[in-house]
């Protein structure tokens, strides 16, 4: 998380709580009998003769996605993912998120490695997937005026809203969703703090009241007694 204090700011965003003026955290985390083992891409690229006709649960980089043929390319070298088994509206919500290339996307991939049996392919292996998870990377960065911006990481996001800026205050950060989303911003500015809290959700209406419940969450009493309230700044995802 980037952030600059000159002037304090709390922020809420999702589970997580941080105070910037204190510089407290606390975080919630996935209990760990939830969680299931994915190799790295690296990892299992290095015994990945081992592996065929064997059972794989790997993550692995999308760079593009073939609707026709539904698979996904990941590194258009050594590996490709047959999506055949999985639901059409999760693989039409791969290729709207990591088809365009140049933004970061990774699927938890659960199937059997093969052989390739393309013969016109270069590409030797290829999973038959049984199901996978997307995770697309999303960059926030909001300015002590409000203005906000995002991008595909918290880096890009911060540089773009900084560019000829006037050295404004900002905060920022970077989650991962799984599908097409709103992402919506609460913002407000009180005397001495400006409070932001950020939802994420294919629903806006649920990305925008958890938004805003955040924002709210961290505006102290008197405050609100002074009409300091949240605002809804909204984002579509994907949003070129």
């Amino acid at each position: 998380m980037y952030y600059s204090n000159k002037r304090l700011a709390t922020i809420l965003i999702f589970a997580a709580t941080v105070t910037l003026g204190q510089q407290a955290f606390s975080q919630s985390s996935i209990p760990a009998d939830k969680v299931k083992e994915f190799l790295s891409y690296d990892d299992f690229l290095f015994d990945i003769r081992n592996y065929v006709s064997k059972s794989v649960n790997v993550q692995v980089p999308v760079f593009s996605v073939d609707l026709v043929n539904r698979t996904a390319d990941v590194d258009f070298q050594h590996l490709i993912i047959n999506l055949k088994q999985i639901e059409k509206q999760k693989i039409k919500d791969i290729n709207t998120l990591c088809g365009s290339g140049g933004v970061s996307c990774f699927l938890d991939v659960e199937g059997t490695l093969a052989l390739n049996s393309n013969e016109y392919s270069h590409i030797k292996y290829m999973i038959n997937a049984n199901a996978v998870a997307l995770h697309f990377l999303v960059g926030v960065a909001v300015d002590e005026n409000g203005n906000s911006i995002i991008n595909i990481s918290e880096n890009d996001a911060v540089m773009s809203l900084t560019q000829g800026s006037n050295f404004a205050n900002v905060v920022s950060d970077e989650f991962w969703i799984d599908s097409p989303s709103n992402i919506v911003i609460g913002f407000a500015s009180g005397l001495t703090e400006f409070y932001v809290g950020w939802g994420a959700d294919p629903d806006l209406e649920i990305a925008k009241t958890d938004a805003l419940r955040l924002c709210e969450e961290s505006i102290p009493s008197l405050e609100k007694t002074m009409g300091v309230q949240c605002e809804p700044i909204i984002f579509e995802v994907p949003w070129w």
